[in-house]
């Protein structure tokens, strides 16, 4: 049984807010969750931690104006990528609902591949 008392439990929420400030960090967790010789389940917390970090910062606050908003690098990293993504995880059920989720919150950012992945979607190539 797992047991976290409250300081360990902001103690790990303030490193994944560090982690999330760092250039890189987008790009690591998009390829832990599309690499097939990780197990599943980390597989599917690396994805739910950037569909996370993806609604919170992708676009930037107008509420909170000094929040940090994901690093260009990583953004285009995943526009580039977001087709591979996709078909990679939608091979499991469990990380498939999680990439619609990241696709979504891409926003506007996401419509000039939206043709391609849906070409990709109903040619069956992501379901092999």
């Amino acid at each position: 049984m797992l047991t976290s008392s409250n300081e360990e439990i902001q103690e790990l929420t303030s490193t994944f807010s560090n982690l999330e400030a760092q250039p890189g960090y987008i790009t690591a967790l998009a390829q832990i969750s599309t690499n097939e010789n990780v197990e599943v389940n980390i597989r599917c917390a690396a994805m739910i931690q950037l569909k996370n970090c993806m609604m919170a910062h992708w676009q930037p606050n107008p509420f909170q104006p000094g929040r940090f908003k994901i690093f260009e690098e990583d953004k285009k990293f995943l526009k580039d990528r977001i087709i591979k993504l996709n078909k990679e995880v939608c091979k499991d059920p469990k990380l498939a609902r999680l990439a619609k989720d990241v696709i979504y919150f891409m926003g506007d950012d996401v419509l000039p591949l939206l043709p391609k992945i849906s070409e990709e979607m109903t040619n069956g190539d992501n379901l092999k």
